[in-house]
């Protein structure tokens, strides 16, 4: 994904969307790992799963639009 990114960049392809993934996923990963950490409480478990989920349907919806000026 990376060398296809880097080869959009090269010839000045609008990439906004993929770096908006990069973060949604970013995101997704770091909410994914306080809620499921051992030492998470039940409230911050719930809002860790909710932020991942949120980040997922994010990342899925920029996949299926990808639009051509994001930002």
């Amino acid at each position: 994904g990376g060398w296809m990114l880097m080869q959009l960049m090269s010839v000045n392809a609008p990439v906004q969307w993929a770096f908006a993934k990069i973060v949604l996923l970013i995101a997704a990963i770091s909410a994914s790992i306080k809620a499921f950490r051992a030492t998470a409480t039940p409230a911050q478990s719930k809002a860790g799963m909710f932020i991942a989920a949120i980040a997922y349907v994010g990342i899925i919806t920029l996949a299926v639009i990808k639009p051509d000026n994001f930002i």
